[in-house]
Parts: structure tokens; sequence; C-alpha cells
């Protein structure tokens, strides 16, 4: 399972896509979720991206455009990655620490429990959700439900 979290400019969650990937190459499946990234953006209109990954060789690789950084699999979705670039106004990709995609994984556990995938907006999780935005934000959470 492949989690993106799709968050505005004060780090709202405004949509989630869950999407199922069976993948051994844990770069792979890091391309793919930024591919998928792309694909919900695309589709909701947003034009100004930052995507994050917590794969440094794969935000190295499209960084630079030298494809031979990561693992070779992973090749034909950083070339889709980089044609669908060139739809957008502005697309940065960045690397996060493992910890700040905390939702992310969340999401895929939770949705691989419950056998569903697709895109969500965030009022449709547990309300246990909303206190793991608000501590991936730094916020203060009253309660965990």
């Amino acid at each position: 399972m492949i989690g993106v979290v799709a968050r505005d400019h004060l780090g709202e969650v405004l949509k989630i896509r869950a999407v199922s990937f069976q993948c051994d190459i844990p770069e792979l499946a890091e391309a793919y979720g930024i591919l998928q990234g792309l694909i919900l953006a695309s589709e909701e209109g947003w034009t100004n991206l930052v995507c994050e990954s917590d794969a440094k060789n794969i935000i190295s690789s499209l960084n630079s455009s030298n494809l031979q950084l990561t693992h070779w699999s992973a090749e034909g979705i950083l070339n889709d990655i980089l044609l669908m670039q060139g739809l957008f106004q502005s697309v940065v990709f960045n690397w996060a620490p493992r910890q700040s995609n905390f939702l992310a994984h969340f999401v895929c556990n939770w949705c691989i429990r419950n056998y569903i995938s697709g895109t969500f907006s965030a009022s449709f999780f547990p309300s246990m959700f909303s206190y793991f935005v608000s501590q991936e934000r730094g916020g203060e959470a009253t309660s965990f439900v």
C-alpha cells in the first residue's frame, strides 16, 4: 500500500490517497508514491507543489535528473515523474526525515487493516487520525480516541 498525504501551505490535510502496490524495493515504492502525489495534484487542479519523501536517493535523482542514483527498477517511474513535472507551474522535491512521513505510514497501515484504498478527505478517517495530524504538525492534541 502506498500512502499520499496532500497538504496546503499551512500544513492542513487536503486529501489522502491510499493505493495498493506490491513491491519489495523501497525506492520503487517511494517513487510510485511521488507519482501518485503528482497524479492526485493534477486531478485536483493544484499548480504549485512541494513533494516530500524520506528516500534521499529518489529526491536526489529527481533534483539532478540523474536516474542512475537509484535502483534500476525505479527508472521508468522517475521518468514519468519528470514528465509530469511539466504539467505544473512549480514542483519542488524535498527530502524529509522518516518521522515526517508518519501520517502516510499510518494511512497505509489503517487502509491495509480495513481493506480499503482510494482518495479521501481527512474526515473519512477515525478520530485518532486528527490526533496524529496534530502531533505531526507539532501541535497539542487534547484527546486520543
